[in-house]
């Protein structure tokens, strides 16, 4: 597989995650932090993973926050939560045609 394309699907997946925290149960089991090839990626999901553990919100601000001190890269995050806006964007476009079409 193309490591462009695996790391655009673990951006995907961590993304998924941050728009609906409730995706963590079911990606935790199929997934663990060494399926992430980036580290960065991996650092992330385990901070997601620890989150979840702890019942803390699993959101950019608490990944920031659990991350400050370790060799976090901050771009790496804005890549991932701007896979959330184009997530967010597709679904609101197809809302707005089944509106349009309902009409």
């Amino acid at each position: 597989m193309d490591l462009a394309y695996s790391l655009s699907i673990e951006k995907a997946v961590l993304s998924s995650i941050i728009f609906n925290p409730d995706e963590i149960y079911s990606v935790s089991q199929i997934l663990k932090v060494e399926d992430f090839f980036l580290k960065a990626h991996q650092d992330i999901f385990k901070t997601m993973l620890e989150l979840h553990d702890e019942d803390m919100p699993i959101d950019e601000d608490f990944i920031r926050k659990r991350s400050v001190g370790k060799d976090f890269n901050d771009d790496i995050l804005i890549d991932i939560l701007t896979q959330i806006l184009l997530q967010m964007l597709k679904h609101i476009v197809l809302k707005l045609k089944k509106i349009q079409n309902s009409e």
